[in-house]
């Protein structure tokens, strides 16, 4: 976000809200902290977290810059981003202070005005970032810094911390379109030096150009290595060998029974974590499948009725009305009808069908989709490894909106049938 000197300016009327909700920053801090593993491979962190009330002075490159710092502080503290107040004005404004967590503050007013609103945020415990350089350099260099910062942390006896931001200039620099190309490799970074604290008499001037240098010295020390997803690691460990077995198994044994999400859902974590090595997992859950479906024919034939949610009547009708004319044709309609396996499964144990005729055209269908989409995922997880490492867990997310959003377009469709 453009950056302004917090030495001339002032609030933007309606659209300066300093505060913060914690808990909001944390939930930008994850989706930005995700949306960046995802679209650049992340950001790496080096030097000690800041936590409020602290006073961050970064070097100003991108818009990228706030994305990153917001992705990394505010998961320890209530973040807010000053900005100026020409740019982030009208809706613009609004939409940066209410999804991004921005201050806008317009570049023709005093120091004062910006005391009365980052000083509020300070004094509750928040953290604040400033640009010093006042606007994004176009060339690399690092501009001169305003004093604006340094007397803010004087006011209000917050410490500065000087913050040195690597690779967003190359990601997404001034007058330049993004960079999302494939060559690009290289995640961003973000490295803290040691606070300073600030006395009221002290020279702001001086201490600009010491903040200045240290974030020069950071910028030359080069961007920390990107953490690994806490997913990633998770799935790693859990998921492999007869583990990741056991979850697509279940998971798969689930949908024949009861469980709305489909069994290559289950593949896709162990997957994506294991590559190749995730073969055995894959074939699992087409076994689990047809495990589900025999419990859940022969609870139903039985009597016990095991709940299908997210069905509908339209659904039931439909494959009541296939299976009574060919099992074996049914369960391969199944496969791209979008009716769940567990309604043929149930209806069938009602209609008390054969359980030979059942068992096999489930296990020759199921397999048919399961193990392509498995293998497929497992194919992605082998070419993806390094890029997966840090934005597994975005991804699994992506995957989750697009299963939702797929359920409820399925759903909605069959109870338009007629």
């Amino acid at each position: 976000m453009t950056g302004q000197d917090s030495s001339s300016s002032a609030p933007t009327g309606d659209d300066a809200r300093p505060t913060i909700p914690r808990a909001s920053s944390w939930v930008r801090a994850v989706a930005w902290d995700q949306i960046l593993r995802l679209l650049c491979g992340g950001v790496g962190v080096g030097g000690q977290v800041p936590q409020g009330p602290a006073v961050v002075v970064a070097n100003h490159s991108s818009h990228a810059d706030t994305a990153a710092l917001l992705a990394v502080l505010g998961k320890r503290g209530s973040v807010l981003v000053v900005a100026g107040g020409d740019y982030w004005n009208g809706w613009r404004g609004r939409l940066a202070r209410d999804v991004v967590g921005i201050l806008p503050i317009k570049r023709d007013g005093g120091f004062e005005a910006l005391l009365d609103a980052a000083g509020a945020h300070l004094a509750q415990g928040g953290m604040v970032v400033i640009f010093p350089e006042g606007t994004r350099t176009r060339d690399g260099s690092l501009g001169r810094f305003r004093a604006g910062a340094v007397r803010l942390a004087a006011a209000t006896g917050a410490p500065v911390v000087p913050t040195g931001v690597h690779g967003t200039r190359e990601l997404f620099g001034k007058n330049r379109l993004p960079d999302l190309s494939s060559t690009r490799t290289a995640p961003l970074g973000v490295r803290f030096g040691s606070p300073v604290t600030v006395a009221p008499e002290a020279d702001s001037a001086r201490i600009s150009q010491e903040l200045r240098n240290d974030v020069e010295h950071l910028l030359a020390t080069g961007p920390a290595p990107v953490s690994p997803s806490p997913m990633w690691e998770w799935a790693r460990l859990n998921l492999r060998g007869r583990g990741g077995m056991a979850w697509t198994f279940g998971w798969a044994f689930a949908e024949g029974l009861f469980w709305p999400i489909v069994a290559e859902t289950g593949t896709i974590p162990v997957a994506l974590a294991h590559g190749r090595k995730a073969a055995p997992a894959v074939v699992a859950a087409a076994a689990g499948s047809v495990a589900g479906v025999a419990v859940n024919y022969t609870l139903a034939r039985q009597g016990v009725r095991v709940p299908w949610p997210l069905t509908t009547p339209q659904m039931h009708d439909t494959a009541r009305q296939q299976l009574r004319a060919d099992v074996g044709h049914a369960l391969k309609e199944q496969r791209g009808n979008g009716i769940p396996v567990k309604v043929y499964a149930r209806t069938a144990g009602e209609m008390r069908l054969s359980p030979g005729r059942l068992i096999t055209s489930a296990a020759l269908a199921r397999s048919s989709r399961i193990i392509p989409v498995g293998l497929a995922a497992a194919a992605a997880g082998e070419l993806a490894q390094r890029r997966l490492k840090v934005s597994y867990g975005g991804v699994l997310a992506l995957c989750g909106v697009g299963l939702a959003v797929g359920l409820e377009l399925v759903v909605r469709s069959w109870k338009q049938h007629r």
